[in-house]
């Protein structure tokens, strides 16, 4: 028998370093949650060599006193707890005293750090556990680790490490995830000399994912708030256009602590069920909030696991929390028409042949308030008169003349060639007044915008002198207040503001509100429907669309028991074993919810009487066999998942199918049973039912805008 010896210290470090340093992520990961712990509201995080060869970790938190320097590198030295009752009530990320005793016996060591009562700070290095030297420094307040050459003395250890790209990923993954969960902290990641993270530390939560995930993700994103068995759930969950196919996205933090969780992770996917395609996982930052006695962090050396005591209140409250954040929630998808840049909120229209100066009118004329419009169009009215008193004394002057029967008076050919032309000219007046371009009117749209209202893509009208009106007007104080709707303007000056419309943005397309502003189209490929609204063009699947109708039907049926039944003829003859019979007898009341009628049949016969109604296109027989297959021996437990994955194959195959034929009145009466759905914008299997396009992708298409 081999002889028992106790291990060496030395040994003894390098193994318990083994289980808390797994690669250069393990440091940071450690060292950046003790600067968090001692309250730092900025922390810089540089590596080098994917963190093999240098990790720099500064923060401005509390710093260490002098005398507690070499006691902190020291096994299990913690200043997070004092005894084992603590551990039940934890707040802190850090707390097992194991990081730097095991940082420092696989890596080169130095320290710096000054508390803000200390007149000086302190320089500690130590090297594959052994102290090398210890000195006063100046230095500000704060912490700086520096480590180097990682596993230097472990070269076995070190081989096993991945790439310095692939390892450097991990540190940024982790500085991502902490930023997240602590955005009243401002982090910095530098990477061999190049920032790749850095937060405001602002406390906002979107600013942060705009900051990690760019501006297509922030852009799409659905608050979370739930409050349910005493937890809190809150931050952000992205839309089904931004899913992935991967669980890399979903990040979720308990009490301030990134872990990885099934029973969350469980939870979200669950509440997002029916919103995305299946294999796809959305993207989240959820903060759970909930008391420290309710589950225990001091199951895994690197404190990435947790155990609940009561995990089926957890699953319920983050499940609801991410379900009802669909609630009356737009969720069309926009297309473009095809790999054009990002829409651009203030594109430069390009005007059609003779529509510059309507089209600069136009613009201006939308931002007057209803009393300066009734002034300019009452001086338009005056104008006009004038003219057209004028021409008409001018026209009689000569008709008089021309008929006079004594010659006397008689105007001349170059008389009547003037009048001609003066006759021309108010001709021209005119017709120029009914298309907005009467110089007049221009100078009092003129004093009334302001001048930051001018665009230098529209020209400054010209007189008839040709000479530029000045619009330079000094800028309002306040803005223009428009007190009626532009619907309203349109009906007192139908000549100016002619075929504006009302915007209505904040409207869903799903709703009460904008259900008199839809106008369907028409259908195209006998598929799809055209629906104009909101200057956006929705294109609308009817198999998709019909598909959830029946899906949400049946599963309301089924939540309600009143799945209507209907009877078969002849019955369906099952064949039972002794343990098939037993697990019927468990479950016959689930089958009889669902719609089932089911009796004995003699000996090891049952035969099915009555199966649901709206079985259209499925076999009833082998929908029962699926069911009955899937259910747990003993429990008489019917799997959920499974029920709702054939209802929703009920309901895929009784829909409307594509290539059909529907009437206006059928397309106009699925619209109306799509706004009572919770969540109309995607079928049971979370292909959209609706996506849209704006105009401008359209105009852009034609060359009307650039």
């Amino acid at each position: 028998m081999a002889e028992i010896k106790v291990l060496d210290q030395d040994t003894i470090n390098q193994i318990a370093a083994g289980e808390v340093v797994e690669r250069p992520a393990s440091i940071v990961k450690e060292l950046v949650e003790n600067a968090v712990d001692a309250s730092s509201t900025a922390v810089t995080v540089e590596i080098k060599g994917g963190g093999i060869d240098f990790i720099r970790i500064t923060d401005n938190g509390c710093g260490i006193e002098k005398e507690q320097v070499r006691k902190a590198f020291l096994p299990h030295a913690t200043s997070k707890i004092r005894s084992a009752d603590d551990l039940e009530t934890v707040a802190s990320l850090g707390f097992r005293g194991e990081a730097l005793s095991s940082i420092a016996a696989v890596a080169k060591v130095e320290l710096v750090t000054k508390t803000d009562e200390g007149i000086s700070g302190i320089r500690y290095v130590i090297e594959g556990g052994e102290e090398k030297s210890c000195d006063e420094i100046g230095c500000p307040e704060g912490t700086t680790f520096i480590i180097r050459d990682l596993f230097f003395n472990t070269p076995a250890r070190r081989k096993f490490l991945k790439s310095k790209m692939t390892e450097a990923g991990y540190v940024e993954s982790f500085i991502q995830r902490l930023a997240l969960s602590h955005p009243a902290i401002s982090f910095k990641f530098i990477c061999d000399n190049k920032n790749k993270v850095s937060t405001s530390g602002n406390g906002n939560l979107k600013d942060v994912i705009y900051n990690i995930f760019g501006r297509d993700v922030a852009m799409n994103l659905l608050p979370v708030k739930g409050n349910e068995n005493g937890i809190l759930v809150d931050g952000y969950i992205g839309k089904p256009v931004i899913s992935r196919g991967n669980r890399n996205y979903e990040n979720y933090f308990v009490n301030g602590r990134y872990l990885k969780n099934n029973i969350i992770s469980k939870a979200i996917e669950e509440g997002y069920k029916g919103h995305a395609m299946v294999h796809k996982f959305p993207f989240t930052a959820l903060m759970i909030s909930m008391d420290p006695h309710s589950f225990d962090a001091n199951v895994h050396p690197a404190k990435m696991e947790m155990r609940f005591r009561n995990a089926e209140e957890l699953y319920s409250s983050v499940m609801s929390a991410v379900r009802s954040s669909f609630v009356k929630k737009e969720l069309i998808p926009k297309v473009g028409l095809g790999n054009e840049q990002k829409v651009k909120e203030n594109a430069r229209k390009i005007p059609e042949p003779f529509e510059k100066k309507r089209r600069a009118i136009e613009e201006r004329f939308s931002s007057l308030s209803s009393e300066q419009i009734k002034q300019i169009a009452k001086k338009k009215e005056n104008n006009e008169s004038k003219i057209k008193d004028s021409f008409s004394k001018a026209e009689g002057r000569v008709q008089n003349a021309a008929l006079n029967p004594n010659g006397q008076g008689c105007v001349q050919d170059e008389d009547v060639s003037e009048i001609s032309n003066r006759r021309s000219s108010i001709e021209e007046r005119i017709a120029r007044l009914h298309v907005g371009e009467n110089t007049a009117i221009q100078k009092e749209i003129d004093k009334v915008i302001p001048k930051t209202m001018e665009k230098s893509s529209i020209d400054p009208e010209k007189s008839e002198n040709n000479t530029e009106i000045n619009t330079g007007q000094p800028q309002l104080q306040q803005p223009v207040q428009v007190e009626k709707t532009k619907a309203e303007l349109v009906k007192e000056t139908d000549n100016y503001a002619k075929g504006t419309q009302m915007s209505f943005a904040d409207v869903p397309l799903l709703s009460e509100e904008a259900r008199p502003k839809h106008r369907i189209i028409g259908q195209v490929f006998r598929t799809y429907w055209l629906v104009e609204y909101d200057e956006k063009l929705f294109f609308v699947d009817q198999h998709a669309a019909h598909e959830k109708v029946m899906y949400e039907k049946l599963k309301k049926d089924l939540e309600n028991n009143t799945i209507v039944q209907q009877m078969v003829a002849p019955p369906i003859i099952l064949t039972f074993s002794i343990k098939e019979q037993q697990k019927f007898e468990l479950c016959e009341e689930s089958f009889k919810k669902l719609g089932f009628l089911i009796e004995e049949f003699g000996g090891n016969e049952y035969c099915i009487r009555g199966v649901p109604a709206n079985l259209l296109g499925i076999d009833p027989q082998e929908l029962f066999i699926e069911i009955f297959d899937q259910i747990e021996e003993n429990s008489g437990k019917m799997n959920m998942e499974m029920i709702t994955d054939k209802l929703a194959s009920m309901a895929c195959k009784a829909a409307v199918k594509g290539n059909t034929t529907m009437s206006y009145e059928e397309m106009d009466s699925l619209m109306e049973q799509l706004m009572k759905l919770d969540n109309p914008y995607q079928c049971p299997h979370g292909r959209p039912t609706i996506i849209s396009m704006t105009k401008y992708e359209l105009e852009k298409k034609f060359k009307r805008v650039q």
